[in-house]
């Protein structure tokens, strides 16, 4: 796999610093806090990994998938619709076409871009929403703007964070609304790294301060109008705290109980009953409460989610 060396995209310096390492891929973090994978994957192998992602979902896994997509979807609207009501709304990394579908019920009229051809043909065949598989770019949807353009936990997986902002500077009208959200990984410090363990090398290339989104925006011609932080700590923590438990299940449990105990908990998911289904919808809805209700309110340190709102100040050149 060939890889190249950049600099940090938002100041140009070229950074000594290594500050992560995983799956043999380097995070350099610059003076101005990003942290940035280099050398980095040629784009096409970067392009690949979303493209030939042929994961097959059951239509029970799906129904709980579709379950969790869609209160994020209406939580992540609701914050869209303090600014503009309706109109046309691309989002970019549209996966199934959840919030597409979301965003339809609401008054809107949805775009995609999603790069997996399964999750794109599933949003056009069974939500019957228009999606483009191929990358971003002037000629989408043939060129028309858009009220709106979105993006969730997308902005670490941009190829040139920059480049793609620019564009969504051409593409939005104006007045539009630019929303996003993305975890706040370059404000952490390597402890709290560490405390989350893995940070998706080489799928993630690029981990934002708020100080880093604020600069990315100001050089692309959007202004931050609003942001929505919420502390992720305590889902992290309990996910954390699964995973030790799954490891320490030789010390806790009898040889043959422990055997009956791991192969119940690796079938778990796959089993299915009503009751069974009820007690995942119910985690689910336990973790979305968490992460953007009673995150909403815990002191913000650590690990965070935010959603951006911004809005277009000034035409720019998206070359």
């Amino acid at each position: 796999m060939e890889r190249v060396y950049i600099n940090c995209i938002l100041c140009g310096k070229k950074s000594q610093r290594i500050e992560w390492v995983e799956n043999e891929f380097i995070g350099m973090r610059c003076d101005c806090g990003l942290l940035y994978v280099s050398p980095r994957p040629s784009f096409d192998e970067i392009l690949n990994l979303y493209i030939s992602d042929e994961r097959i979902v059951n239509s029970k896994s799906r129904d709980n998938a579709e379950f969790a997509s869609r209160l994020t979807s209406r939580h992540r609207l609701r914050l869209i619709r303090k600014y503009i009501g309706q109109g046309s709304l691309l989002e970019i990394g549209s996966a199934d076409g959840y919030v597409l579908d979301e965003s339809r019920r609401v008054g809107f009229e949805p775009y995609g871009v999603e790069l997996n051809p399964h999750q794109a043909n599933f949003t056009k065949k069974q939500l019957g929403i228009p999606v483009e598989t191929n990358p971003f770019s002037e000629s989408s949807f043939c060129g028309i703007c858009f009220d709106v353009i979105c993006h969730f936990d997308v902005i670490s997986h941009f190829y040139d964070p920059v480049s793609e902002f620019k564009k969504f500077n051409k593409r939005l009208k104006n007045p539009g609304v630019l929303c996003f959200e993305t975890g706040n990984g370059g404000d952490l410090s390597k402890w709290w790294l560490r405390f989350i363990g893995r940070l998706q090398y080489p799928h993630h290339l690029f981990l934002f301060s708020k100080k880093n989104i604020e600069q990315l925006c100001k050089q692309t011609g959007f202004e931050i109008i609003a942001l929505h932080r919420y502390s992720i700590f305590f889902q992290i923590g309990a996910i954390k705290l699964v995973q030790w438990l799954r490891k320490h299940l030789k010390e806790m449990f009898p040889k043959k109980e422990k055997n009956t105990v791991l192969q119940g908990l690796h079938e778990f998911p796959r089993r299915y009953s009503p009751k069974r289904e009820l007690f995942l919808k119910f985690l689910i809805l336990m973790s979305f409460i968490i992460r953007y209700k009673i995150g909403k309110i815990l002191p913000k340190i650590g690990p965070q989610t935010v959603i951006y709102v911004a809005k277009k100040t000034s035409a720019i050149d998206s070359k």
